[in-house]
């Protein structure tokens, strides 16, 4: 496939991969303001939370997050586990400090926090935490995180807490028996669906990105329409119905990417 589609379309890689370089992500003007303030939660040790529908970049805007710290004044920790409890909560935070888990949480939550102060008056680090699918967490566990925040009486913050799941994370969080936690998140970001001139321009620059080099786009503007319709500005779901349809076009050795060659694919082989 990867010779298909390059030859075909003078090419150097594969376009709209998942794990395009960071230095040649399409961004916009929203997804720019979101980064900016997480940067900010990052520095200032805020609680911040991000959500987003399926598929609109919030596990690209961590990467992007993790390579824009400086690693000698930053120890940045991800977790992704729909089934976190507090106690593991505090375990995998130990554990990529380089230090052993323990059986009681009690006894986690102590170790860890002796740990962040230790990072941060002896080696001057401060501390990221983003924990992903958060969307799916307990109520027990997102109620742990004003424990894991508490420090010398609430006068400081031991690290910066970033919660990352799709949209009902947002609405969860409104709900009254999450006051406590919702009154202590700094930044509550979106990272919006982008509209229909943006996908255009998205896939413009990743064509780019992997060396394209026409001047109009190898789609028609019929088929473009069909892919907006399609992804509803989903970043995932353009990256999928994009490679497809130029790998058909490849396949039967034609360059531009006919409105019914995208409609075929969308009917026939993308749910």
């Amino acid at each position: 496939m990867n010779e298909v589609i390059v030859n075909n379309f003078g090419l150097t890689t594969i376009p709209f991969q998942k794990d395009i370089n960071i230095n040649n992500l399409f961004t916009t003007e929203a997804y720019n303001e979101v980064f900016t303030r997480l940067l900010f939660a990052c520095k200032t040790q805020d609680f911040a939370i991000l959500t987003a529908p399926p598929g609109c970049g919030k596990s690209t805007m961590v990467r992007r997050l993790a390579q824009a710290l400086d690693s000698k004044k930053y120890q940045f920790i991800y977790i992704s586990d729909s089934k976190l409890t507090p106690r593991w909560l505090y375990n995998n935070m130990l554990e990529q400090l380089g230090l052993n888990g323990y059986l009681f949480r009690g006894d986690g939550k102590k170790v860890l926090h002796q740990q962040l102060k230790y990072l941060r008056e002896v080696h001057k680090k401060n501390i990221v935490c983003c924990v992903d699918e958060s969307h799916l967490l307990s109520r027990e566990t997102i109620e742990e995180t004003r424990f894991l925040l508490n420090n010398e009486m609430d006068s400081k913050s031991p690290l910066a807490l970033i919660l990352i799941g799709q949209s009902e994370l947002k609405q969860k969080l409104r709900s009254e028996k999450y006051l406590a936690v919702r009154q202590r998140v700094s930044f509550a970001c979106e990272l919006p669906r982008l509209d229909e001139m943006q996908i255009k321009m998205y896939i413009a620059h990743h064509l780019k990105a992997v060396g394209y080099k026409e001047e109009t786009l190898p789609f028609d503007d019929e088929a473009l329409n069909r892919i907006c319709d399609y992804s509803g500005g989903t970043l995932r779901l353009i990256n999928k119905v994009c490679l497809q349809t130029m790998l058909y076009a490849a396949s039967q050795n034609k360059t531009t990417i006919t409105g019914a060659i995208a409609k075929a694919i969308i009917d026939k082989e993308l749910f």
